[in-house]
């Protein structure tokens, strides 16, 4: 890890939280947000040696800490979702189980040393570890198995069989070959066989079913993470029909046997034949319902009951992490199955607060599911309370990251160490185009502050390159946070003169698989910050009668763009919010623009190929891409005195792709 990380933390107060860790005596760490939390889990990760289970508030925080972390220690970082629980059998979405059995299935490997995972998935209830790994298959060239039998043992890892692999968690047989997506694997396989003897391992794509390169070895990690031993299926599938049956009572029909031979009724009462008594009428037609909804939970007990049957066979049926705590005693938790050595909770209140809300969700839709016959009551102790997760993480190195001591929310800490962190700064891996921002703005005669999330390492290298540049940690979704910062950089600055409100994320996702968490995320990231900064630079430039605000949406702000829903909607909201506050601030000398970015060159864009590049070059009328540089000139030109007519107006920096 870069020592420049120690910069600014009490070296003293580090060395009791290391002292504490290394006794297990529970110790919280003050003086620091939330935000903070992975880069503390990090840095104790790199200095001991140890594993550490880092819990967040919810499944878009932890994966914020594993990128964080990512980038602190550079590898055996991963994030452990809570992912959905299927009460019903409605449509939902696989990514999130695929993203947890692959995190579990790297635990089982031993690869991981820092795991981020949230509250959601710190409170459930999950199957054996030993069990997950004792069914995991290693294969490679000349090994030897029966076919079928692998097939069969495939099956049994919850795997579904179909006629060609398309997806994660399928398997199909097709002559001397089976094709396999494993979960944790980034590529599909094709193993083929010779007999019993494995004669070749390729990886293949799904889409053309093309073979593509060849491997030496393959591990094959089960798809589901609740396995029942064979000597256990029945017991369990028993456990499963017992369940059902006392939760699903006879439904009596409310009307009387007297009217058992009459015809239907018409949908409409009114067209009922007139020897029909207006007063019989409604006692008919509410037996009709009472046998169409009869008739309906028991189809749905009927699945119920299949699924037991599945089960008795020794197959996983679709909904089983669901069911664990019908079908056995012996449940474990996340500590269990990574057996970390630190446990660090990110802000314990803010925590049991999402305990709570969790706990109270999951009980009306379990509620919900109990009416309509897909669900049973003893489903209501899968998730455990706040206190049952603290009498679990005893035993444990446990820190505690929380500004305040007063925020502890039962968790009894014998020690506390004030690291006193005032400049440990972070920013998106994209400290090119933000050095050549900053570079701009100093040229211009400008004093300049950054404010920055988490990325410790781009800003002590931000900061080495560009002398004067101060760093303030911040999180813009966070007010008090916001308010801590603008204050910090009010005492280097002097004062505010010009506001960039640049902090952004993006996500590439279809808008019906976007969870509420990930919107709400979206925009209090990209809207809500910039909401949060200029509330707080205003009142000094009303004050001094001038002021310049600049926000950075995106051309997906005006345009609109496909599997960018959540993004687009904030960045849209980033332009609205630049017109009416121009009209409103313009009277006190203030301006208000707003810059929409095009496809430009940044380190955003590392991941695509010089051919994908060709592609959006050709695409843009100019012929090519656009550079952060060419950015950072029309922000400083906008913030200059030749601006000072120019408010309200959104520029497009995007070679001609929107006009």
């Amino acid at each position: 890890m870069n020592q420049a990380l120690l910069s600014g933390i009490a070296s003293k107060a580090y060395d009791k939280l290391l002292k504490a860790t290394e006794s297990k005596q529970p110790i919280a760490v003050t003086g620091l947000p939330d935000t903070m939390a992975a880069y503390i889990a990090s840095k104790l990760c790199a200095d001991t040696g140890k594993k550490v289970l880092l819990i967040s508030g919810n499944d878009l925080k932890a994966a914020h800490d594993a990128e964080d972390g990512q980038q602190l220690l550079e590898s055996g970082v991963a994030c452990l979702p809570g992912g959905e629980i299927d009460l019903t059998r409605g449509a939902s979405s696989h990514e999130s189980a695929w993203r947890r059995l692959e995190a579990l299935a790297r635990a089982q490997e031993g690869d991981i040393r820092l795991l981020c995972t949230s509250m959601d998935a710190a409170l459930q209830r999950m199957g054996s570890a030993d069990r997950f790994r004792e069914e995991t298959i290693r294969l490679a060239p000349g090994d030897r198995i029966d076919l079928n039998d692998l097939i069969r043992r495939l099956t049994a890892m919850g795997y579904e069989r179909v006629s060609m692999v398309e997806g994660k968690g399928q398997c199909a047989l097709r002559g001397g070959i089976i094709d396999v997506y494993p979960p944790a694997c980034s590529q599909s396989l094709r193993i083929e066989f010779f007999d019993d003897e494995v004669d070749s391992i390729r990886e293949f794509d799904c889409i053309s079913q093309r073979s593509l390169d060849s491997v030496e070895k393959c591990t094959l990690t089960p798809a589901t993470e609740v396995l029942l031993p064979p000597v256990d299926a029945e017991k369990a599938a028993r456990r499963m029909r017992d369940a059902i049956e006392r939760q699903g009572g006879d439904l009596t029909l409310a009307s009387s046997t007297l009217f058992s031979d009459l015809p239907p009724l018409p949908e409409d009462d009114a067209d009922a034949p007139d020897f029909f008594d207006k007063n019989i009428t409604p006692k008919i037609r509410e037996k009709q319902q009472t046998a169409a909804r009869k008739a309906e939970l028991e189809r749905r007990r009927a699945q119920l009951m299949a699924d037991a049957d599945m089960l008795a066979e020794g197959l996983p049926f679709k909904r089983i992490r669901a069911w664990l705590i019908v079908l056995t005693d012996d449940t474990y938790t996340v500590l269990d199955w990574f057996e970390p050595e630190i446990v660090v909770l990110s802000d314990p209140n803010l925590l049991r607060k999402r305990a709570e809300e969790r706990r109270a969700g999951f009980a009306d839709d379990l509620e919900g599911a109990i009416s309509r016959d897909e669900a049973v009551k003893e489903q209501e102790t899968l998730l455990m309370d706040w206190d049952e997760l603290l009498r679990h993480v005893q035993g444990y190195a446990t820190v505690a990251v929380t500004e305040f001591l007063e925020g502890m929310a039962g968790v009894a800490v014998k020690d506390a160490a004030d690291l006193g962190v005032q400049r440990v700064a972070g920013y998106s891996s994209q400290i090119r185009p933000l050095a050549e921002d900053c570079d701009g703005w100093l040229r211009e005669g400008y004093r300049v502050a950054v404010l920055y999330h988490s990325n410790a390492k781009a800003a002590a290298e931000l900061e080495k390159q560009l002398p004067g540049i101060t760093a303030v940690q911040c999180d813009v979704a966070s007010r008090a946070s916001c308010e801590l910062a603008f204050r910090t950089a009010e005492q280097a600055l002097g004062h505010v003169d010009v506001l960039v409100s640049n902090a952004g994320i993006a996500q590439q996702k279809l808008f019906t698989d976007i969870t509420p968490d990930e919107w709400q995320h979206m925009l209090d990231v990209n809207l809500s910050g910039a909401f949060h900064l200029c509330q707080l630079a205003l009142p000094g430039m009303i004050r001094r009668k001038a002021g310049r605000i600049l926000t950075v949406s995106s051309m997906w702000g005006q345009t609109g763009g496909s599997c960018e829903v959540h993004y687009s909607a904030a960045k849209a909201g980033l332009i609205g919010l630049t017109k009416a506050l121009a009209k409103e601030e313009g009277p006190s000398g203030i301006t208000v623009n707003c810059v929409a970015p095009g496809v430009i060159d940044t380190d955003m864009m590392a991941a695509f190929t010089a051919e994908d590049k060709a592609a959006l070059a050709e695409e843009t009328p100019v012929g090519r891409l656009g550079s952060a540089d060419e950015v950072a000139k029309l922000l400083v030109f906008l913030a200059g005195e030749d601006a000072g007519y120019i408010t309200g107006q959104v520029f497009g920096v995007n070679g001609g792709l929107v006009i």
